[in-house]
């Protein structure tokens, strides 16, 4: 792909991109950036999480009943969604007519694999749960990944000393820490042991939560944040625009994402 040295919005780059990585596992296939139809679901996804965050759509949480008979930006959400319930809905049939169960080759052909003939609503192997749970892995992994690294590509314009910086780990220190360990220098599997010889998780960053809560998608999520991010820093350096300063702001919807700026990537 050529980058011109001109200042550019990455958000739909970054969007199409992840989003073609949840697309393969979901649908079994992927779509081209100039695919109409794709980057239209795709602003749609996108303007539910921001309308998500509004103050009307908080109304209507709290006050569902009254709300759902007053107009308002808040309607939009249900048109939006049942476009997406669309979408959705016709890679389902689209995959029931393909279906071969001895070789199913995404999620929704092994969900179709596993309900066989007959619907099964008390195990949750129905068409309706296999629409809902389609819909949010594709949402659930698209958007989440995309602002994480639209906010990494912020913060290297802020912070160019840290971008050009490099790093060389020393694992030697980190394995033998004083403050961290018991016995640092011994090999001592206690170290991941509580007092009933169970695991323990040492680690003390948790983004993707913990418990029956974990996100499901961290193992892919921290895959796919490692490669993108990491490419596009050996590949280019990043810097805000000849008379631009972004701003470090953010704008409120389901998550906080970075309001719109432009980039310039030089090739490194």
């Amino acid at each position: 792909m050529h980058f011109r040295r001109k200042p550019f919005d990455a958000q739909s780059l970054i969007t199409s991109a992840v989003s073609n990585i949840i697309c393969c596992l979901v649908f079994g296939d992927r779509f081209e950036y100039t695919d109409k139809q794709y980057q239209g679901i795709l602003q749609k996804l996108n303007e539910i999480m921001y309308l998500q965050g509004s103050l009307w759509t908080q109304v209507y949480n709290t006050y569902p009943w009254l709300m759902k008979w007053v107009p308002g930006p808040h309607q939009r959400i249900f048109t939006l969604t049942q476009n997406l319930d669309d979408f959705v809905e016709i890679k389902i049939k689209e995959h029931r007519e393909s279906l071969d169960p001895s070789s199913p080759r995404d999620y929704i052909h092994c969900f179709l694999a596993e309900m066989g003939e007959k619907e099964d609503t008390d195990s949750g192997f129905d068409l309706k749960n296999l629409a809902v749970c389609t819909l949010d892995l594709f949402g659930a992994g698209t958007e989440t990944t995309t602002t994480t690294l639209h906010w990494g590509l912020l913060f290297m314009m802020y912070y160019p000393d840290i971008q050009g910086t490099t790093i060389m780990p020393t694992l030697n220190s980190v394995l033998h820490d004083e403050s961290m360990w018991e016995t640092p220098h011994t090999f001592n599997p206690q170290h991941f042991l509580d007092q009933d010889g169970k695991f323990r998780k040492r680690e003390a960053f948790l983004p993707f939560s913990a418990g029956k809560r974990v996100c499901l998608g961290e193992q892919l999520a921290r895959m796919e944040l490692f490669l993108f991010f990491t490419s596009l820093l050996q590949r280019f350096s990043f810097s805000a625009c000849a008379g631009e300063q972004p701003s470090l702001e953010f704008k409120l919807g389901a998550t906080r994402c970075p309001k719109p700026y432009r980039i310039c990537a030089v090739p490194r």
